[in-house]
Formats: structure tokens, sequence, C-alpha cells
């Protein structure tokens, strides 16, 4: 995949945010997508949890 254009968002008072909608339906996330947040060293990487994926393994 080609990199996308960046957006800027903004976390709230309660530490939540907001994915674009563009994003969400590019990846196919919806209501109930589990996803999994991974530390990287220059940030923060998204992927939908695995089918089967039980938190241990990488």
């Amino acid at each position: 995949m080609t990199r996308q254009v960046d957006h800027l968002i903004d976390i709230d008072r309660n530490g939540e945010f907001q994915l674009p909608k563009e994003i969400m339906a590019r990846h196919g996330w919806g209501p109930g997508t589990r996803l999994l947040l991974e530390e990287m060293p220059d940030g923060l990487r998204l992927k939908a949890v695995p089918a089967g994926y039980d938190g241990t393994a990488r």
C-alpha cells in the first residue's frame, strides 16, 4: 500500500480520539472491529486483530 495523506487528529480530555471515516472505510474497519496497537520506535501502528489472535503471539 502506498503512503496516503497524513491526518491530524486531536485527543480529547478523556484520552480518546476518532479515526477519520475514510481511513476506517479503506481498511474495512467499523463498529466492533478489534484493533491491535503496536508501539514502534517511531510511533504507533494499528492493525485489525487477526482471527484466532489470543494476545500472546506476534
